[in-house]
């Protein structure tokens, strides 16, 4: 597979992505700006994975041979870097990540004018073809900027904790450990830390809150030490789950949900992603506020975002997006916010737990997953009403069934949902019978 993907560029160090590599990256990217813009200034941004640092320096090489002006923002997180972007009018940023991929892991994250994400069908195939062209010597620039202390301001400028409340944060060693309790402290909070010395080994577990597994140590320190919220952080700071005072898991609709209700006034919209429970759209109309439904992907939410203005969006992933930052995904403030509505309206975190629909997804091996998601359409498309901006999604009269090629992976996703457990057994059986035997 290609490392240049749907909305980043990612590959396994040194095999895939290397010194090299980096160069024509940076360089090509630098070509890429200049078509936009005559003398660009681009944010470059890092995590701390280990391998990080090197691209760094191969990537600013590359950007300054194509005659950009570089803006080094140093260690910070994905929302960190977009910040650098659309604070101080740059022309762009690429941030040097893999998010939540395995420690051997590294990549891109490349975001153009006002921090809106770039993806295949709006420039990441276009660098990867200039990659091929030669390397240049246009003496561009390179200067230093830290925007810690701009950047905490304006996330603290932008919440108020009424009442202290106790919090775990697991930074899983990521580059988040570095700010999230720093941030949480002066916002009024106490902060319990685990796992926020940065280690590009992950040695506790990989910063990933989507799989459960991972929280379990959250879990366990939030009962131990009678915290009133934990917090999990994937590897770059775009993506955030949650735990209650009781050691639960908070699933990633109800915090959607309460973000949603905080924030939304008649009129408003708010995008989500196309595997998103029925609940948020639900939600949202009760508010008469007005849904718009994406491809899933960071690049597709933001582009959707600033297209329409939403106030608040999210992706059942966990990413949650704000008019606020500049319709991008922050976890540091999607944390902090749920703090303000625990802290302003005397809830405890488990109030945001709320009677849920029987939602489902697996993960089923495919190679050639493009072409089965397309002859499922062909396959559906006169018997049922179906959805089709992101793979298939089946409305049924017990729910809904959605088949989505993932972008990164080998893999179909096949989530499906229904308003109770007899509907969702009803669904998986369609599956079976229509879809895929072996769910």
């Amino acid at each position: 597979m290609s490392i240049f993907r749907a909305y980043d560029i990612r590959g396994v160090y040194p095999n895939e992505l290397n010194e090299e590599s980096a160069l024509r990256i940076g360089h090509a990217c630098g070509l890429w700006f200049k078509n936009r813009s005559q003398s660009p200034k681009i944010a470059v941004g890092g995590d701390t994975r280990n391998t990080t640092h090197i691209l760094r320096r191969a990537l600013i090489n590359g950007l300054i041979k194509s005659g950009v002006n570089v803006v080094d923002v140093g260690t910070v997180t994905t929302p960190m870097l977009y910040f650098s972007v659309y604070n101080y009018g740059l022309n762009g940023g690429i941030q040097i990540t893999a998010s939540h991929n395995p420690p051997e892991w590294n990549g891109f994250k490349i975001c153009k004018e006002e921090a809106i994400t770039i993806s295949d069908s709006s420039g990441i195939k276009e660098i990867e073809e200039l990659t091929k062209h030669s390397i240049q010597n246009r003496n561009g620039s390179v200067s230093e900027k830290n925007i810690e202390n701009d950047y905490i301001n304006f996330i603290l400028s932008t919440v108020r904790i009424e009442k202290p409340i106790k919090v775990v944060i697991d930074a899983g060693n990521s580059v988040n450990g570095l700010f999230a309790p720093h941030i949480f402290t002066k916002a009024g909070c106490e902060v319990v830390k685990l796992y926020c010395e940065p280690d590009g080994n992950f040695p506790n577990h990989i910063p990933n809150p989507e799989d459960k597994s991972n929280m379990k140590d959250l879990q366990k320190k939030v009962l131990e030490t009678g915290a009133d919220l934990g917090i999990a952080y994937d590897g770059d700071g775009d993506r955030v789950g949650f735990v209650d005072e009781k050691g639960k898991i908070i699933p990633g609709t109800c915090v959607f949900v309460a973000l949603i209700k905080e924030l939304v006034k008649p009129g408003d919209k708010v995008v989500y992603d196309i595997a998103c429970s029925s609940m948020i759209e639900e939600t949202i109309k009760s508010l008469r506020g007005i849904g718009v439904v994406s491809r899933t992907g960071h690049s597709f939410i933001h582009e959707k975002n600033k297209e329409v203005e939403a106030i608040v969006s999210g992706e059942a992933s966990g990413h949650y997006y704000f008019k606020t930052t500049h319709f991008c995904e922050d976890a540091f403030f999607a944390s902090l916010k749920i703090a303000e509505i625990m802290s302003k309206n005397d809830m405890k975190a488990s109030d945001l737990i709320i009677p849920m629909y029987k939602y489902e997804m697996r993960k089923v091996p495919m190679e050639n997953r493009f072409e089965f998601v397309e002859n499922l359409k062909n396959k559906f498309s006169e018997k049922y009403k179906i959805l089709t901006i992101d793979g298939v999604k089946i409305f049924l009269e017990n729910g809904w069934v959605l088949v989505r090629p993932s972008n990164t992976e080998p893999i179909i996703k096949i989530i499906w949902e229904g308003k109770t457990e007899e509907d969702s057994d009803v669904l998986k059986e369609f599956i079976r019978n229509n879809i895929y035997p072996r769910i």
